[in-house]
């Protein structure tokens, strides 16, 4: 229960708390603001693998027996159903090299011949991820590449989108008496480095524990259709940034060290 329990903690701390996903409002229950678009809220399932670094095929057994249950559940909470999948897999938190490549491809190959890819999505969280460099493709599952974030980042005029999904752009007005031009809804940023948008989007990946996140489908689709990419994570990176890398480290630690509490040995 202990490892559920940390998973619950980053939960709180970075989805609901910071608002880093926009559809998950509480540790219990994700898509929130999507029934209209036809999706339910539903429950977050919590699981936990014991698969050992040579026990590859162990983990995808347990994926896959928490795919089935969360398919044969349905997706409306109010019937019990399940939104999406945590799963975590405590053997595998310092070898994300293996992570993100090798388990994540027997993923990817695994829903592609399962014929589930309209069903599910999975994607990639590991206490060390790293944001592709963007020279290479990652596969599915993973952070945009920071070529593509510092673009995204960069792009201080872009305000959002319209009701038809057209851009919309900051405008400039002129003062009268000074002649300055100021730009509506315009705020002070700092430039970011290309290291900082990295680290931005890296922390939106990383849990106390390796972890698969298994989202419906249909849920994927609906919540690129409701929110407007670019501009959440230009938001996030530079949220996170002001939190500081330093404080991010930390808060995930506390998270990790739980076990300290209940005096549980190290995985």
């Amino acid at each position: 229960m202990i490892v559920e329990e940390r998973q619950k903690a980053w939960v709180q701390r970075l989805l609901v708390n910071l608002g880093i996903c926009p559809f998950t409002k509480s540790v219990t229950t994700s898509g929130q603001g999507l029934r209209d678009l036809g999706v339910p809220s539903g429950k977050i399932a919590y699981h936990t693998s014991d698969a050992t670094l040579h026990q590859p095929y162990l983990l995808m057994a347990d994926t896959w027996q928490a795919i089935d249950e969360m398919i044969q559940a349905g997706p409306d909470g109010e019937d019990g159903g399940v939104s999406s999948i945590l799963l975590a897999a405590p053997a595998f938190d310092d070898e994300l090299d293996m992570w993100a490549g090798p388990v994540f491809a027997l993923l990817e190959t695994g829903v592609l011949a399962a014929q589930a890819s309209s069903q599910v999505g999975v994607v990639c969280f590991h206490p060390r991820y790293a944001t592709p460099d963007g020279t290479t493709w990652p596969g599915f599952g993973h952070m945009h590449s920071v070529p593509r974030l510092e673009a995204w980042v960069a792009d201080d005029q872009y305000a959002g989108k319209d009701e038809q999904g057209n851009i919309i752009r900051k405008k400039k007005i002129k003062l009268k008496k000074t002649g300055a031009e100021l730009e509506t809804g315009s705020t002070t940023t700092t430039s970011l480095s290309t290291e900082d948008v990295a680290a931005g989007g890296a922390w939106q990946r990383r849990t106390p524990h390796a972890t698969i996140n298994v989202l419906r489908a249909d849920q994927l689709e609906m919540a690129e259709s409701r929110r407007d990419t670019p501009l959440l994570y230009r938001r996030n990176i530079r949220k996170l940034m002001e939190i500081g890398n330093h404080k991010l480290l930390s808060d995930l630690e506390k998270e990790r060290d739980m076990r300290r509490n209940r005096n549980e040995p190290t995985p």
